[in-house]
């Protein structure tokens, strides 16, 4: 009886450590989804994005290629090669050494590849599983489609304010 009850306690503390650490991944994918929101428009998305992704997540590095904008941005001192994560995007591809603490994946919209991330953990602290970064992939290339929105509806402003003054200054001068 004891073998049995001993085993059903660790059994139970198991289950309660993998919910606690479940719970405390959602927090942080949560969190950086709301941060999300609140990046500056008027700074580069990419090195705001990379920033935010490392320091919710804790990571030794972030490179994120913008494929739009043909840009990579970087944060922290162990990243992935720069050539990884542009072929990741041009071959659509998921790699991860779970070992290392390191991920690099395309990012997609639908079908479209948007870009790619590379990710790296602190050697011994990685609090990244693939359920994880495929989250914060999907999060980054929302937050990239956003920011290329918001891009170009801010140049459609400008070219529909700049045809509104060119009609202005043409119909002030048809009447001088």
């Amino acid at each position: 009886t004891f073998l049995v009850t001993s085993r059903l306690a660790d059994r139970l503390r198991r289950y309660a450590a993998e919910a606690e650490e479940h719970r405390k991944k959602t927090e942080m994918l949560y969190l950086m989804s709301k941060e999300i929101l609140f990046l500056d428009r008027q700074e580069e998305i990419g090195c705001g994005l990379a920033r935010l992704i490392a320091e919710v997540f804790e990571l030794a590095g972030v490179s994120l290629w913008d494929e739009r904008k043909a840009r990579i941005s970087h944060v922290g001192n162990d990243l992935v090669p720069e050539q990884e994560v542009r072929a990741a995007t041009s071959h659509g591809r998921r790699d991860w050494d779970l070992e290392r603490g390191r991920f690099v994946r395309a990012l997609f919209i639908g079908t479209r590849t948007v870009g790619s991330i590379g990710l790296t953990c602190y050697p011994g602290n990685c609090t990244l599983d693939l359920p994880t970064f495929d989250a914060i992939a999907s999060l980054t290339a929302i937050a990239l489609e956003r920011s290329h929105s918001f891009l170009a509806e801010t140049n459609a402003e400008a070219a529909r304010q700049s045809e509104k003054l060119r009609s202005t200054v043409l119909d002030g001068l048809a009447h001088a």
